[in-house]
C-alpha cells in the first residue's frame, strides 16, 4: 500500500436487510481517518486475491453462509475473524505490488490519505474505543510467523506451556488473548489479575462470550473457573450459552455442575 494504516471494525450495519462491515482506517500517523462499509462478498473478493498470491497469513477468513439469514451471533463471530484477518494482512511486510494497489483501491486510500506515513501497526482507527482492536506489531523477523504465532505451513508451535507474545495485563490484553486463541496468555492474565475473567468490552460482550464465539473449549473452562458469569447478556442480548456451539456449551454446564454452582 502507498501508506501504512491501522484497521478495526466497530460494528456491523444492518442496511436493507443487508449486512455491511463499518470498517475503521487511520494513517499510522494519525493525519487522516475514515471509515468505509464492506459486504461479506466485497470481503471475500478481497480474501480470494490474497490467497491466490500465496500472502503468509494465518488468521482464519470467516467461511461462506448456506444461503440462509446469520444470527446476531454468527455476525458478531464474522465481524471479529474479519477484524483480525485486516489486522494481519496490515501488518505483512513486503506484500506484492498486485496486492498493494488493490488495497489501496479497496479501501479508498487515495481519497484520504497521503504517504508519508512511518512504520505499519495493527491497532484500532483513531477516535474508536480501543478495547475493540488490540495492538498486533508486524513481525520483523525473515521467516514471518503467522497471527496465531505459528509459522506458515508448520504444525504447532513449539513454544508450548507459555504465552504465544506478550500481553497487556488489562481488558484489552485478555481480549486480544483470546482473539489470539492462546490459552497460555489468557492463564497467565488471570494470574496476574484475576478480576479480568469479568472484563466485558465495548459490544457489552464478557471474555466468556468471546471465548464462546471463537469455540475455544480450554478458554472458556478456565474462566468459569474463575467465576465468569454464564448468565451476562451483551448488547446483542446473548448470554455466554447462547452463542456456545452444542458440545462446549455441554462442557460450561458439566463443569459448572462439578464445581457446585
Amino acid at each position: 500500500m502507498s501508506v501504512k494504516l491501522l484497521v478495526s471494525i466497530p460494528e456491523a450495519l444492518d442496511e436493507g436487510g443487508s449486512t455491511k462491515y463499518k470498517i475503521s482506517l487511520s494513517t499510522n500517523s494519525g493525519d487522516a481517518t475514515w471509515f468505509i462499509k464492506k459486504r461479506y462478498s466485497e470481503l471475500e473478493i478481497l480474501y480470494q486475491m490474497v490467497k491466490r498470491e500465496t500472502v503468509p497469513i494465518g488468521a482464519e477468513f470467516p467461511k461462506k453462509g448456506l444461503g440462509m439469514k446469520l444470527s446476531a451471533s454468527k455476525i458478531e463471530e464474522r465481524r471479529l475473524m474479519i477484524e483480525v484477518y485486516l489486522q494481519e494482512l496490515l501488518g505483512i511486510q513486503g506484500l506484492s505490488k498486485n496486492i498493494k494497489e488493490f488495497l489501496d483501491d479497496f479501501l479508498e486510500v487515495a481519497k484520504h490519505a497521503s504517504s508519508d506515513s512511518t512504520s505499519p501497526v495493527t491497532d484500532g482507527g483513531e477516535g474508536e474505543n480501543k478495547t475493540r482492536s488490540p495492538v498486533r506489531p508486524a513481525s520483523s523477523s525473515p521467516q514471518r510467523t503467522t497471527f496465531f504465532n505459528k509459522p506458515v505451513g508448520s504444525g504447532e508451535s513449539s513454544t508450548r506451556g507459555k504465552p504465544k507474545k506478550e500481553y497487556s495485563v488489562d481488558g484489552e490484553g485478555i481480549r486480544d488473548a483470546i482473539k489470539c486463541k492462546d490459552k497460555f496468555g489468557v492463564e497467565y492474565l488471570l494470574q496476574q489479575d484475576k478480576s479480568l475473567a469479568d472484563y466485558v468490552d465495548g459490544h457489552q460482550d464478557t471474555m466468556l462470550h468471546l471465548a464462546c464465539i471463537f469455540n475455544e473449549t480450554d478458554i472458556a473452562l478456565m474462566l468459569v473457573e474463575r467465576g465468569a458469569n454464564i448468565s451476562a447478556k451483551n448488547s446483542m442480548d446473548e448470554t455466554p450459552l447462547d452463542v456456545c456451539q452444542p458440545t462446549l456449551k455441554k462442557k460450561i454446564l458439566t463443569k459448572r455442575k462439578k464445581l457446585g454452582l
